[in-house]
C-alpha cells in the first residue's frame, strides 16, 4: 500500500489516482518460528532438528526418549522424519503418535534441559541442577499433522514444561479431531485434596493442512494459587490460567514431595488409549524453542486492561480492585496532543489534528491538505516513549469514500524540531508498529513549520 506522506497518492496527494494504492510499511516480517516477541533470557535453546539424524531423538543433542530406544516401558512411535514438504518446516522435523502409549513418564521424549530452571522459592528440583532459579518459562513450537489429508481417529500426544522426570507444571493436549486439530489445556484450581484439575478446550477445529503456532509462558510466584499460564495459538491469546503448584501442594498424591516443582525442559508423551493407526504419522513438531528468565513487566497501561477483571491479572504490581488499577494507569500514563499542526512535503501543504491517550488508548486523527483533500483516523493503539508518540487507526470518514477503511501507523516527536512520520499499511504491521515503537513509519520525518505537539507524561 502506498504512503500517506509520500508523492505517491497518499494522504497527502490523494487526487493524482482516483484509488488509493498505499505501499506496505516497512515492518521487518516475523518469522513462524519468532511469531512472538523475544524476552531477554537467562537461558534459551531452540532447534529446526535439521542438525539431527533420522530414526530416534534419543541421545541426539542432549534429547532423551528412553522408552523408543528400548529402555522404557515401551517402544514408543517418535523420531526425526521428513516432513514431507509441509510449508515452513525445514528437511527435517519431530514426529510422534500415540500407536504406542503407556503409563510411565520418565522413559518419555525430553527435550534437552536448560541450564536454568524455573520455579518458585521452594520448588523441588529432584535428582536435577536448578542452576540459577528463574521466575518465568516460554515455549513455542510448530505444530502440523503429519496426514494433512485426512483425520488421524484417535490421535492424542500432550506437551507439558516439565523438571525432566514426568514431574509436570503445565499440560496442552493436541488431538485430532472430526473438523480438524484441537487443543486443551488443563490447569489445578482451588486448594482440594484431591487436586481439582479443570480442562479447557483452547483451540477447535484448526487446519490440518497447515502448521500452527502454540506458545506457553508460565510465571512462578511464592507461594499458592497465583502461577500465572497463558496460552497462544497462531498469535492469539486463547487462555489464561494457572500452574499445577497446587497438586504438589495439596493432592495426598504427591506427598512424598510435596511442593511445586522446577522446570527445567519440554516433555512430549504419548500416554492414555493408544490409537495403533497412527504409527509412522501422528504430529510433526519444529521450529522449538524454550527459555528461563525473570517474568517480563506486568503492568496495565490502559483502562480497559483493568475491566472486566483484568486488574486480577497484573503482579508487579499487584492491585485490590479495579479502581486501584485504573488509577495506577491514569498516573502514569500519557497525552499526544498536536492542533492545527502544519508541515510541508513534497511541495505540498498539509495539516493534521490529533489527540490520543495511552490512559484510553484510543484517540482521533484529522488530515487536511491544500488540494482539500481530508479525512479522519479513529486511533485504537498508542505508544509513548519519551519524546515519541505513536498511534494507529482506521479511516472512518474520507472526502474519497474508497479511502475509508484503510490503516495509519503514525509517529510524532515533541522535539527541536517537532517532527512528523506516517504511512498507511494493514492492520496488523500498523498495531505491531505501536506495540513495538519500532520502526518508524515509511514516510518521513517532516518538521513542523507550525503548531505544536505536546506529549504530556
Amino acid at each position: 500500500m502506498a504512503s500517506i506522506f509520500g508523492t505517491r497518492p497518499s494522504f497527502m496527494n490523494i487526487k493524482l489516482k482516483t484509488a488509493l494504492v498505499l505501499p506496505v510499511l516497512a515492518v521487518v516480517p516475523i518469522a513462524t518460528a519468532g511469531l512472538f516477541p523475544a524476552i531477554a533470557s537467562a537461558d534459551s535453546l531452540s532447534t529446526d532438528f535439521e542438525s539431527f539424524s533420522a530414526g530416534t531423538i534419543n541421545g541426539q543433542n542432549g534429547w532423551s526418549a528412553l522408552g523408543s530406544a528400548g529402555s522404557g516401558c515401551a517402544v514408543y512411535d517418535e523420531g526425526v522424519d521428513s516432513p514431507s514438504g509441509t510449508s515452513g518446516f525445514g528437511s527435517k522435523s519431530f514426529r510422534i503418535s500415540n500407536a504406542v502409549t503407556s503409563g510411565c513418564f520418565g522413559d518419555q521424549v525430553f527435550a534437552a534441559p536448560l541450564a536454568n530452571a524455573v520455579g518458585e522459592s521452594d520448588s523441588t528440583d529432584g535428582s536435577f541442577s536448578p542452576g540459577t532459579l528463574q521466575r518465568h518459562f516460554e515455549m513455542q513450537f510448530d505444530l502440523a499433522s503429519a496426514n494433512p489429508s485426512a483425520q488421524q481417529p484417535g490421535l492424542a500426544v500432550s506437551v507439558s514444561p516439565d523438571r525432566g522426570d514426568g514431574s509436570r507444571m503445565s499440560y496442552l493436549r493436541f488431538e485430532d479431531g472430526i473438523d480438524g486439530l484441537d487443543v486443551y489445556f488443563d490447569d489445578v484450581q482451588g486448594t482440594s485434596n484431591p487436586a481439582n484439575f479443570v480442562e479447557t478446550e483452547v483451540g477447535t477445529g484448526l487446519n490440518r493442512s497447515v502448521p500452527h503456532t502454540v506458545k506457553l509462558t508460565l510465571d512462578t510466584l511464592d507461594g499458592p494459587s497465583n502461577d500465572v499460564v497463558k496460552v497462544w495459538i497462531d498469535g492469539q491469546l486463547v487462555h489464561t490460567g494457572t500452574s499445577w503448584e497446587n497438586y504438589y501442594r495439596d493432592d495426598s498424591e504427591a506427598s512424598a514431595e510435596q511442593s511445586p516443582r522446577i522446570v527445567k525442559t519440554v516433555l512430549f508423551r504419548a500416554g492414555g488409549t493408544a490409537a495403533p493407526a497412527t504409527a509412522n504419522k501422528g504430529f510433526l513438531v519444529d521450529n522449538l524453542s524454550y527459555s528461563s528468565g525473570s517474568i517480563p513487566a506486568n503492568i496495565p497501561t490502559h483502562y480497559d486492561q483493568c475491566r472486566k477483571g483484568g486488574w486480577k491479572l497484573f503482579t508487579d504490581p499487584s492491585f485490590k480492585n479495579q479502581g486501584k488499577c485504573m488509577n495506577y494507569v491514569w498516573r502514569h500514563a500519557s497525552d499526544i496532543d498536536g492542533d492545527n499542526v502544519q508541515y510541508t512535503a513534497y511541495g505540498l501543504n498539509r495539516k493534521a489534528d490529533f489527540w490520543a491517550s495511552t490512559a484510553l488508548n484510543r484517540g482521533h486523527f484529522r488530515y487536511s491538505d491544500a488540494n482539500h483533500d481530508w479525512y479522519d483516523v479513529k486511533v485504537s493503539d498508542v505508544s509513548v516513549n519519551g519524546g515519541n508518540g505513536y498511534f494507529a487507526g482506521v479511516v472512518t470518514r474520507a472526502s474519497n469514500h474508497a479511502w475509508v477503511g484503510n490503516w495509519l501507523y503514525t509517529e510524532v516527536q515533541d522535539g527541536h524540531p517537532d517532527q512528523i512520520w506516517g504511512s498507511f499499511t494493514s492492520q496488523t504491521a500498523a498495531m505491531d508498529g505501536v506495540d513495538n515503537m519500532s520502526p518508524s513509519p515509511a514516510d518521513g520525518p517532516f518538521s513542523v513549520t507550525y503548531g505544536h505537539i505536546s506529549i504530556r507524561h
